[in-house]
Parts: C-alpha cells; structure tokens; sequence
C-alpha cells in the first residue's frame, strides 16, 4: 500500500483543523460548571457509565494503558464523587465501577458535547455523502484499533 505524502500532509492538517476548532483535546467542562476532566477521565467515565459494573481491566484494554494508569484515572473519578468501586460477596478481589448520579450527569454533558461536535462535523457536508464519511470513520477506527 503506497499512501503519498500530499495525501497524508492534507490529511493530518485537516485532523489538525478539527482538533483545534473542536477543542478535543481540552478539558471537558461538567455540568456543575466548576469540574473539567481531561480526554482520558471523559473516556473513562463514559465507557463507566455506558458499561456499568464493568471492572479496571477493561478500561485498561479500552484505553490501551497500564493497570497503574488505569488505577490513577479511576482514582481521580471517584475522588471526584463521579465513580464508585464495589467489591462482589462472592470474590472479593473483583472491583466493580459504576457511575454516581454526578457521573451519570458528567457523562451525559460530555456525550452531548460530542454529538455537537459530529453534527458540525456532517453539517459541513451535502447530505447525500454523509452515510458514506460516517462507514469510512467507522472503518478506520475499526482497523486501527485491533493493531
């Protein structure tokens, strides 16, 4: 597969162009006004929510991180009063997350956010090639992130 240069030098400026103008890598402002979590604690907290009861471990394969980074990010959202940990009666090495209404409410905010940012991002194309961006996102993401 040969990919040239001109196409990946476009490429890269445009991600650079909506990185900036949508402000993906600053801190996601909560609903309580004062609270902003960073890319990585947004994710987090959305994957929480969106998979309760799910345990550090995925979160780590989601992110792609180690248990001790995971171990930080999980220990800011619930220091935050946005997750909680729970221990199962019957193992109680296993930990599981869950959302606190506040979280629920954060990640809520942030999935919000995001929807505005795809509906910019499809209103600046014709309606009749909007499927077609959106299955070659999906396609990309899909490939890239089982390498």
């Amino acid at each position: 597969m040969t990919i040239k240069s001109e196409e990946l030098d476009r490429l890269r400026a445009g991600i650079d162009t909506l990185v900036r103008v949508l402000k993906i890598t600053d801190a996601a402002e909560l609903p309580d006004g004062t609270t902003k979590l960073n890319p990585t604690d947004s994710q987090t907290l959305v994957y929480i929510t969106q998979n309760e009861g799910c345990i550090s471990t995925d979160i780590s394969k989601l992110l792609n991180v180690s248990p001790t980074t995971t171990s930080a990010i999980v220990d800011r959202l619930v220091k935050r009063e946005l997750v909680l940990r729970e221990r199962t009666e019957t193992n109680r090495r296993v930990v599981l997350l869950s959302p606190t209404q506040q979280g629920k409410s954060a990640a809520e905010a942030i999935l919000d956010e995001q929807r505005l940012h795809c509906a910019q991002m499809l209103g600046a194309l014709d309606p009749e090639v909007r499927s077609d961006f959106i299955n070659h996102v999906t396609t990309i993401a899909s490939k890239i992130s089982t390498e």
